[in-house]
């Protein structure tokens, strides 16, 4: 996660990738995408992909993400920033069902609606799980990988 979000926060920087890397990276984050889908794959497989993508970063970029000291912090921002609903529990407190878990289907859509005129975000209607938000980074940088290899 950090070296694909670390990516991401490159753009626009000098350490940006280059198209040739890019062109080079988007087959191994496509493989770890694929292999992440495959609950048969061994670690091992997924550690060597991972080395090729640093080995294909250069040092000054790995620098660049290593100071970005990105945390789980700043992994939620990303998806807060996607539009993904992250669901955070109140600390020493076990949820008891969703915040609107007792209202009817009508109450949740005038929340809704009401959430929305006011300008509060609102997400796709429920919390994306792990492997979901895994897949909306990866897609984001592929994303960014396959508009700079076009460049």
């Amino acid at each position: 996660n950090q070296l694909a979000l670390g990516t991401l926060r490159l753009e626009g920087t000098a350490n940006a990738v280059t198209p040739a890397q890019a062109a080079e990276l988007k087959l191994y984050w496509l493989a770890l995408l694929a292999l992440a889908a495959n609950s048969t794959t061994a670690a091992e497989e997924t550690a060597a992909l991972q080395t090729q993508i640093v080995e294909t970063l250069t040092p000054a970029q790995l620098e660049a993400i290593n100071a970005l000291a990105l945390t789980n912090v700043d992994l939620s921002e990303f998806y807060i920033e996607q539009g993904v609903v992250m669901n955070t529990p109140e600390p020493g407190v076990t949820p008891q069902g969703g915040k609107n878990s007792g209202l009817s289907q009508e109450q949740r859509e005038a929340t809704r609606a009401a959430n929305e005129a006011s300008g509060t975000p609102v997400g796709n209607g429920g919390s994306a799980n792990g492997s979901e938000r895994r897949d909306m980074l990866l897609n984001t940088l592929l994303d960014l990988l396959i508009q700079r290899t076009a460049e």
